[in-house]
């Protein structure tokens, strides 16, 4: 996936114009990086994982439980009668964060699982990977090509190494 991914956002992303910018993506890094206003930080991998977690409102029962997507999982007790905020990623029912008011008050502890992926998750999965297969082969070619036009050094061509294409 990450091959597919670099190679998507080398090969198209990148090197598209961005309406926005009004220049593509690669060519706005350039000018920053010689105007010197690249400016990045860097984020820990913890948030980048929260930041895509699905979110969804449930009620905790009087009994400290919420159901979702099947499943049926234990709360602090301190939250019976209240609505919580739910995060968790689709494709891994098993850890469920729980927020209350935007704080976060620990992980719903699973009591019975029937589900351990979204239901559409594994809907979606099938149709939608034959078709990223598909695409993602032909920007992988195109991308392999552009590879080995850039100039660069290569160890493998100064040893007499012929390349697997």
């Amino acid at each position: 996936m990450n091959h597919y991914l670099a190679a998507w956002i080398e090969t198209r992303y990148h090197a598209r114009r961005h309406s926005t910018l009004k220049m593509s993506p690669r060519e706005s890094l350039e000018q920053a990086k010689l105007t010197g206003l690249l400016n990045s930080r860097h984020l820990d991998s913890q948030t980048i994982q929260e930041a895509f977690l699905w979110r969804e409102k449930r009620h905790v029962s009087s009994l400290a439980a919420v159901k979702i997507y099947g499943n049926l999982y234990e709360v602090d007790e301190a939250l019976m009668g209240k609505t919580v905020e739910l995060r968790f990623n689709p494709y891994d029912l098993k850890q469920i964060l729980v927020y209350y008011e935007g704080i976060f008050r620990g992980e719903a502890r699973p009591y019975q699982m029937r589900n351990f992926t979204d239901k559409r998750v594994s809907e979606r999965q099938t149709e939608s990977q034959i078709s990223l297969d598909d695409v993602m082969k032909s920007i992988i070619e195109a991308h392999k090509g552009a590879v080995l036009e850039r100039p660069c050094l290569s160890f493998a061509k100064a040893l007499g190494v012929k390349p697997n294409v």
